[in-house]
């Protein structure tokens, strides 16, 4: 991994592909913010209601409507990273989700993991 790839107010990835080891079926996790109005139109050209996992093929698109969702989100993704490197390991997916949980803009199911 080496380089971090998470810049304040831009879009990031996480999941497995930025504290695990992606497999060639991982889906890419990629966060987002927007408005609630941007998020409504991305729901409904994938036909997807809102609250739901927003979905393109192999692609979650997590949409945060607020500073401090976006934050937490970011904030989660680097405490996984900086444990993957604090341990050398991958962070599991269940592992993972428990740290999230920790943050309380963080909804749960909101990243269109399949569990």
């Amino acid at each position: 991994m080496g380089d971090r790839m998470l810049t304040e107010g831009e879009a990031f990835l996480t999941g497995s592909h930025a504290y695990g080891t992606p497999k060639a079926t991982s889906d890419v996790d990629l966060v987002i913010r927007c408005t609630a109005h941007v998020r409504n139109i991305l729901h409904r050209a994938a036909e997807i209601p809102v609250g739901k996992p927003l979905r393109f093929a192999n692609l979650n698109v997590i949409c945060c409507v607020s500073d401090q969702q976006r934050s937490d989100w970011h904030d989660a993704t680097e405490d996984c990273i900086t444990l993957r490197e604090l341990f050398d390991r991958d962070i599991e997916h269940d592992e993972a989700k428990e740290h999230f949980l920790r943050y309380p803009n963080v909804l749960p199911g909101q990243s269109g993991k399949r569990n």
